[in-house]
């Protein structure tokens, strides 16, 4: 007989850094910096400073809020949320509650929708360094503008949680309103499982913590239930180095945080003209460009979310679509390039890869003066080491092998792994694919497989 399986639900609150020059409310820069320096009067909160909204975070946030498919409020109300932390020097955060600027949106994942309660617009408080013995606090960060996405608990598994945030994170990169390369996504995650009480695991940084903060939390929740404990609400941390979460507090609660009305801002009004001229502003989102490029360049459902998950890669596929061999640029797109890209853990927008480079490099492999494998070993160094195309090939001294060269290099290798012959004349192919390696590996690169494959049948016949 087995168990009952406890419904899991899941609910986060994402907060994503915008990148704008300035903070959320005053003019001081959000450029990295000594700590305490990129501080005022206005984001420390000392008495008598007055906020003054930033019109292009505003802006971006709004197109966030409606490329995730929410309706805008006519009107938007700042709040202020009180607490007291060392990191928040005037002791309570201006964010939004009721009056948020967009509710009700919607994301997809697979062949599910994620409901979306609302985006509003916060500010972010300061950053704690811990130390051995004490922490240090540094305001620079305090002002910076957030975009908080709050979901409704509709998630049921890590896995879940990790698609939507990779899919919102292609959405900001089309949208270029968030700093992939400097900032963290952040989020409280509220873990719930059927018969216990909601846990909030707070301020998890970064994607695939999210996700191990996430799956630990499950599985320590049902132990207890199974054990016949009971989960109480509570906050917990999620701790790194370690992979679990340990309590912070007992339980808390909006309430808790009495939020008031923010005296020092103006309610905002947003008019249809300001709202339809920002509709108009926004790109083709990820989720069109699939459907589009599925019709119009016959991808596959595969091919069009690997060419499509960054807006730069998307705009090279289709500048290069016409000019080189279709079917070689949609492969290379796909293995050597995301291959080359995830080795070194960066994005495209992180290289200095250019159109005029890649279209040499393409039709080189396609005109055969340079073999697929050769033309991976210049991709990694214009990735690692900006430089010309030519350049990187008489460097590593690449190119079509002379087909007299191949052969003695062929004989050579039959000679040397006269065993391995042996086993491919008694009928074991395996020993046919060891000698090409050899012989390409002797090559750098520079001897096409298949031809050399055709060279050892007739030598070994």
């Amino acid at each position: 007989m087995h168990m009952k399986e406890n419904k899991v639900k899941i609910g986060l609150e994402i907060h994503v850094p915008i990148n704008t020059n300035s903070k959320l409310f005053c003019s001081c820069s959000t450029e990295p910096g000594t700590p305490n320096t990129r501080v005022c009067e206005v984001c420390l909160g000392f008495p008598g400073a007055k906020p003054q909204l930033n019109k292009e975070a505003l802006n971006k946030i709004l197109r966030l809020a409606l490329s995730l498919e929410c309706k805008i409020s006519e009107k938007i109300v700042f709040a202020r949320k009180i607490y007291f932390y060392p990191d928040l020097s005037k002791n309570y955060q201006i964010t939004q509650y009721e009056h948020s600027l967009g509710h009700k949106g919607v994301l997809a994942i697979s062949e599910k929708k994620i409901n979306l309660t609302r985006v509003q617009i916060e500010e972010d408080p300061g950053k704690l360094n811990h130390k051995d013995k004490f922490s240090l606090v540094d305001y620079n960060r305090s002002g910076i503008p957030l975009a908080e996405i709050v979901t409704d608990p509709d998630f049921e598994t890590a896995e879940e949680v990790l698609e939507f945030m990779q899919k919102l994170k292609t959405i900001l990169n089309y949208l270029g309103i968030y700093n992939l390369e400097d900032s963290s996504i952040r989020a409280d995650v509220n873990v719930s499982l059927e018969g216990g009480e909601r846990v909030e695991i707070k301020n998890v940084s970064g994607v695939k913590n999210i996700q191990k903060a996430i799956k630990f939390e499950i599985i320590r929740q049902k132990y207890l239930l199974k054990k016949g404990e009971k989960i109480v609400q509570r906050t917990v941390h999620f701790d790194e180095d370690s992979g679990k979460t340990f309590l912070s507090r007992d339980k808390e609660s909006e309430e808790d945080y009495g939020y008031i009305f923010e005296p020092d801002l103006s309610i905002i009004e947003i008019e249809k003209k300001y709202l339809d001229r920002v509709k108009k502003e926004l790109p083709e989102l990820p989720h069109n460009k699939f459907k589009r490029f599925k019709t119009e360049y016959g991808l596959n459902d595969f091919e069009a979310s690997v060419i499509i998950s960054e807006k730069e890669i998307a705009d090279l596929f289709e500048e290069l679509f016409s000019e080189v061999d279709k079917v070689y640029l949609k492969n290379w797109i796909i293995v050597s390039l995301k291959k080359v890209l995830n080795y070194n853990r960066k994005k495209f927008m992180e290289t200095e890869l250019c159109k005029s480079d890649i279209q040499n490099l393409i039709t080189k492999v396609t005109l055969k003066e340079l073999t697929p494998r050769a033309a991976e070993f210049v991709l990694r160094e214009m990735v690692n080491k900006p430089e010309s195309v030519d350049k990187i090939i008489k460097r590593l001294n690449l190119g079509k092998t002379d087909s007299k060269e191949i052969d003695k290099i062929i004989s050579k290798i039959i000679n040397k792994y006269g065993e391995v012959v042996r086993e491919y004349k008694n009928g074991k192919e395996k020993a046919l694919h060891f000698l090409v390696g050899q012989v390409v590996r002797k090559t750098k690169g520079n001897a096409n497989a298949k031809e050399v494959i055709e060279i050892l049948k007739k030598k070994l016949a």
